[in-house]
């Protein structure tokens, strides 16, 4: 990209100065590279901007819309089984406010405009409610239609429907306690959506093709042109002062409806995985255009951003998840909020103006790195980790070698390049589960044992001995020096492992009578979840055994608020799941008698924390994460979709890594987001680089240079700039 070259630069003051003359093009052009997303923080720093979700009773919402400050939501009630109408104050959108919920009939489109909302009923026909007072709406009437009403528009005092067998239907509103039917349009194919622009309508079909009609006269559609579209299928229209947008699965195409009365203008053609990078996911969803700014949601929950400040130029400003595992619909307030009805019961919150377009994770990296090999890594067994080496349990074939089960070692000194160091293998069954410690690796072996292997040094892995007394081993833990076995559903064994040629048995515990969920081992203590009998009353414990004496083992049983089905420990702190009420409890080792509670919005996941966050991965491709620092009031910062298939998780020294079937994927949890805007180049300095940087990517808009998330390339951004520039680095 060729930008304003400015100087060979000696110091921040002369590049304050040679900036101004770049600006004003009186110097000459250098060549540099062009960033197109956000580069710098982590996972916590690629959801800022969400604000939470506000939830209703059980069930899950799926169709949402907005006028001005108040939210009206349609929601599934399962405990009255059937919808809910609700009205939703958000002009203080870190603190929702109900304000009415009241049942409707079965529906599953709503829309709002002239104080009145319009949704569809289940067969065929609308009703009509008064909602100028949100907190007071009520039904005043309804009409009947041919068949089932898809898409809902209001312009003014007319209502446009989609009626699936007469197409579009236009709807006479000035007396709305009794609606009336003025023109009918029938299309050649299905509606795939539609969009208003004062006196035109715009129809996209499934035919690919978009039709536009002039409905200036409600009582008397006339078709003005057709158009064949090249977004391929799925296409999605939004219309805003003089553009119009076609998003589909894989282009988004812009066009100037404005300067030709009767034209379409192309403007942009855009490859949308060019637009959102790493970030895109399916399209699918809702899209609005307001002010300049499209908004899409796509259908596994991705809001992402779009300047069209410069329409053949599309920039992607901000990119969020919403909370929950698939989303219906798109609100977007006019301050940039978006509100998406998200399915798990309620919407999410998020504030798209102070989103980032940061990728928070690496490239996938593949195990098939070795020719004539086919390795598949049992990712459902636990690996091991320790300075920088991660050991995976991998199954090997060969089209002559007989197939084989082991352990193959990755340096992860760079935990987005792994590098495979050595591979280890033996006669012995397969492999369960793996911990690492003091350089030697707890390898258990189903139905045989404990095999223990030198990994001093890495590319030479043996196997120092085996201990088969514990043939069906469950559970491996080691703290301290102390390895602690879990050898079937309710008895434990714990050892002394300072010399590891002679490993001496310390005690063996066995809880009786007892259903155990789940169990870990901390600081000479075994932790046990399971349903016992108190009072003649059955109930849900964890119960500590301390076990500092092996020989006077003393046990104490907490009370929990619900079973706790996985237990973990983590410095200190024990984290409880639910998974059938998707709950997460947490509590200090100190005061297991005190819980703190969060909603892990789905029942099915892995949980890992590191640095003061809980991450919880989900088998819906979603992470939600949790700030855990007060165990007491874990609270919901936000959540990311990442489009990989988990089967296990292990934290490592500054980052999460994910593991599947035949891929790593590495989540970036750095917390230091942007540290210093001007330092362009990202090397801790600022000097003629970083200046020449932000000139280049300024010239490209690209989204690093918008600095005050405007969407707009302008003198502010370049003010913004040079004020950074002249504070420095902290």
């Amino acid at each position: 990209m060729i930008v304003q070259y400015c100087c060979r630069g000696f110091g921040r003051g002369f590049a304050l100065g040679f900036i101004r003359l770049c600006c004003l093009g009186l110097l000459g052009t250098m060549a540099y590279d062009v960033r197109g997303q956000d580069s710098t923080g982590g996972l916590t720093c690629s959801i800022e901007g969400s604000l939470g979700q506000f939830s209703f009773p059980e069930g899950y919402t799926y169709s949402i819309d907005r006028a001005g400050d108040v939210v009206f939501a349609l929601h599934w009630d399962e405990l009255l089984d059937q919808p809910t109408l609700n009205s939703v104050d958000l002009s203080n959108t870190e603190n929702p406010t109900l304000l009415q919920t009241i049942a409707v009939d079965f529906t599953d489109e709503a829309e709002v405009g002239s104080g009145l909302l319009i949704m569809n009923l289940q067969s065929s026909g609308i009703a009509i409610f008064d909602v100028s007072d949100p907190s007071a709406m009520h039904e005043i009437s309804t009409l009947d239609t041919t068949d089932e009403v898809s898409d809902i528009l209001i312009q003014g005092q007319t209502a446009f429907l989609i009626d699936r067998s007469d197409g579009l239907i236009a709807v006479d509103l000035s007396d709305p306690t009794n609606p009336t039917t003025m023109d009918t349009y029938l299309f050649p194919s299905f509606v795939r959506d539609i969009a208003l622009n004062d006196s035109k309508a715009y129809v996209s079909l499934n035919s690919e093709q978009l039709i536009i009609l002039d409905i200036s006269d409600p009582a008397n559609f006339e078709e003005i042109m057709t158009f064949d579209y090249d977004v391929l299928s799925f296409a999605r229209i939004a219309v805003d002062d003089g553009i119009l947008v076609l998003y589909g699965r894989l282009w988004m195409q812009v066009f100037d409806i404005q300067s030709g009365e009767n034209e379409l203008i192309e403007l942009s053609k855009s490859y949308i995985y060019e637009l959102a990078g790493d970030l895109h996911r399916s399209t699918r969803g809702d899209l609005h255009l307001d002010g300049g700014f499209l908004t899409v949601l796509s259908e596994y929950g991705n809001v992402f951003r779009f300047s069209l400040a410069d329409p053949a130029k599309p920039v992607l400003t901000g990119q969020l998840a919403s909370i929950g595992p698939y989303s219906y619909e798109l609100a977007v307030m006019d301050s940039g909020v978006a509100v998406v009805a998200g399915g798990e019961p309620g919407f999410s919150v998020l504030n798209m103006v102070d989103a980032n377009t940061i990728v928070p994770y690496s490239d996938m990296w593949n195990v098939n790195q070795i020719p004539d090999y086919i390795f598949e890594i049992l990712g459902s067994n636990n690996v091991g980790y320790e300075n920088n080496l991660l050991l995976i349990p991998v199954y090997r074939k060969h089209f002559i070698d007989p197939d084989m089960q082991g352990v193959m070692a990755l340096d992860m000194t760079d935990p987005e390049s792994p590098v495979i160091v050595s591979e280890y293998y033996s006669e012995m069954e397969s492999i369960t589960d793996i911990v690492v410690h003091n350089e030697i690796a707890y390898i258990v072996r189903e139905s045989f044992g404990l095999e223990l292997v030198d990994f001093s040094t890495p590319t030479q892995p043996k196997r120092i001995l085996t201990y088969e007394i514990f043939k069906d081993i469950v559970d491996i833990e080691i703290h301290n020096e102390t390895l602690w076995l879990q050898v079937d559903r309710s008895s434990y064994a714990i050892f002394d492992i300072n010399n590891i040629e002679q490993i001496d048995f310390l005690a063996f515990y066995q809880v009786s009578h007892t259903d155990v969920y789940s169990s870990t081992f901390a600081d000479d203590r075994i932790f046990i979840s399971h349903e016992i009998e108190i009072d003649d009353a059955s109930s849900f414990v964890v119960s500590e055994i301390d076990l500092s004496d092996p020989f006077r083992p003393l046990r104490t049983d907490h009370v929990t608020p619900t079973i706790f089905e996985h237990i973990q420990i983590d410095d200190g702190v024990l984290y409880g799941i639910n998974y059938s009420d998707s709950n997460l409890f947490i509590s200090s080792l100190d005061d297991l008698d005190s819980y703190g509670e969060a909603d892990l919005v789905l029942e099915d996941g892995m949980l890992e924390v590191l640095d003061g966050y809980a991450h919880w991965y989900t088998w819906e491709n979603q992470v939600y994460l949790f700030d855990v620092g007060e165990p007491q009031n874990p609270e919901l910062v936000g959540s990311q979709y990442i489009d990989f298939d988990l089967q296990n998780i292990i934290a490592l020294n500054n980052a999460i890594t994910l593991i599947s079937q035949y891929s790593i994927l590495t989540i970036n949890t750095d917390t230091n987001c942007n540290p210093c805007v001007a330092d362009m180049d990202g090397d801790g300095e600022l000097n003629f680089r970083d200046v020449s940087a932000f000139l280049s990517w300024f010239n490209a808009m690209s989204p690093i240079t918008d600095i005050n998330k405007d969407g707009r390339y302008n003198f502010f951004d370049v003010t913004a700039f040079l004020s950074a520039y002249s504070a420095g680095c902290p």
